[in-house]
């Protein structure tokens, strides 16, 4: 599955806003019992899920040695046997397709077929060959002949059909060294007519489909190399990952102390946390509708909630840790590409870092302030969401930080930018502008606000790394 692979399960790669498997659950007949097989990663299932569908019962099934020869999609489905009860209908988690509720309704079993998938070897898919009434003729394995249609990973098992269904899987020879489900269809057409559905889909089986997938529905693969964040309006619920356990408790940690200025947490898991979903416009949007007025409030709003003194001494070395310690770490990851790393080097080498480190202003930050982490309510009510889970550390912060990311906000449109559309912002120059003119800000602002794009490079896809590079080392070149 490419660089998300590293992050997360299968079944939880970002597509349009939420987990591959939250679009499955929303393609389930309505009403259905929902049965999880889980094997690998099992436990951030079981947190998704909690977090993200916490109104929907469902059913875990461990799948004993999942990573074992013989193991496979028919031996994951064979565990959660004893769970059915009525009709059965199952789905790899790879498999997605248009929303068709008709679909359940048939009177015999079915195995959802569609075209190969353009420039993909027959030999990929397991396929299903169709006879003169629709119905199937032959299921064929990977490595067989036959078939002109894909078998898609979807299909329905009538309840009078089960004990052929499950004997078959049972009974039938491994292929790759793995129990399929095709032993299950064969078994099921040997006995009786297995009917055919023709199903539009979308495969999110491997790298090269999940890229398509992302391009047709986003635009853009927005997630980041240590985190996910997926969006749900109809549970109302925001969750977000982080292949790094400590970030999301210290997350939680912060979000209590920012109170009224974000969007709470609900709930946090060992890597998870949820919190509340916002129905509104993002700051952008608001810039849009608003102009330089929406930037006014912004900062009054930043001052009002977000200024707040720490109650103790902050450590002397935070400005190190954060802005010179971080940004040598980051760079460092820009290594894939030389080309970049050395333009970033560069571009950094010629900051005064003990001067920048001594003008620490300690206050209560958000921490990724930027217009795309706004959201504005219908009356008005400005929250912040996405905010930073602390700052070398500790859970305030640097003031200048804050202004910074704001400003770095109107070099890069982040909004356009989720969607693949990185190109300048003219009408950013204006907020720029305003910002400037804030009672804290001060010409570190320009630098920190052109380390937060290097910094963030490293995290994106292709192009937005590149883009995110240019921008922060045109910005040092013109302020240093």
């Amino acid at each position: 599955m490419g660089r998300v692979s590293e992050l997360l399960h299968k079944a939880l790669v970002p597509l349009a806003g939420r987990a591959v498997l939250s679009h499955l659950i929303e393609l389930a007949p309505r009403g259905a019992q929902i049965v999880v097989c889980v094997g690998h990663r099992a436990e951030q299932i079981r947190e998704y899920v909690a977090l993200a569908h916490p109104q929907l019962p469902v059913t875990f099934v461990d799948v004993v040695d999942w990573d074992q020869p013989h193991a496979g999609p028919g031996a994951s489905l064979l565990a959660a046997k004893d769970a059915v009860q009525g009709d059965l209908i199952f789905t790899s988690c790879d498999t997605l397709w248009q929303q068709d509720q008709t679909l359940w309704k048939t009177s015999q079993s079915w195995a959802g077929v569609a075209p190969i998938p353009a420039g993909t070897p027959h030999a990929r898919w397991c396929r299903v060959g169709l006879a003169w009434d629709g119905t199937v003729e032959g299921v064929y394995e990977k490595n067989s002949d036959g078939g002109d249609l894909a078998y898609i990973g979807l299909a329905q098992i009538k309840d009078v059909d089960q004990d052929l269904f499950w004997s078959g899987i049972q009974g039938g020879r491994l292929v790759d060294n793995e129990t399929q489900v095709s032993g299950g269809l064969v078994s099921v057409l040997s006995a009786r007519t297995l009917g055919a559905q023709h199903v539009r889909w979308t495969d999110v089986g491997d790298e090269d489909a999940y890229r398509l997938a992302v391009a047709r529905l986003s635009g853009y693969d927005w997630t980041k190399v240590d985190e996910t964040t997926y969006v749900l309006p109809e549970t109302g619920r925001v969750v977000k990952h982080w292949t790094d356990p400590d970030k999301a408790q210290k997350r939680a940690a912060r979000g209590k102390l920012l109170g009224d200025a974000i969007a709470g947490p609900v709930s946090n898991a060992e890597s998870m946390i949820a919190y509340t979903y916002k129905p509104g416009i993002s700051g952008y949007e608001a810039v849009e509708r608003e102009g330089t007025d929406f930037t006014r409030r912004l900062l009054e709003w930043r001052h009002k909630y977000l200024m707040t003194a720490p109650t103790a001494d902050q450590p002397t070395d935070l400005g190190a840790k954060f802005y010179h310690e971080k940004t040598l770490t980051r760079i460092d990851m820009l290594k894939y590409d030389e080309t970049l790393w050395r333009s970033a080097l560069d571009a950094v080498s010629r900051i005064d870092w003990d001067r920048l480190a001594q003008h620490v202003e300690p206050a209560m930050i958000h921490g990724d302030l930027n217009y795309g982490n706004i959201v504005v309510m219908s009356d008005g009510r400005i929250v912040g969401i996405d905010w930073r889970e602390d700052f070398a550390g500790y859970m305030f912060g640097d003031a200048r930080y804050d202004l910074g990311k704001l400003l770095a906000g109107c070099y890069v449109h982040f909004d356009r930018a989720r969607h693949g559309d990185f190109r300048p912002w003219p009408e950013g120059d204006d907020h720029a502008d305003l910002i400037r003119q804030d009672a804290s800000y001060s010409p570190d602002v320009e630098i920190i606000g052109a380390l937060s794009l290097l910094n963030s490079a490293p995290l994106h896809a292709a192009p937005l790394d590149e883009v995110l590079v240019s921008r922060g080392c045109v910005w040092l070149e013109e302020v240093l």
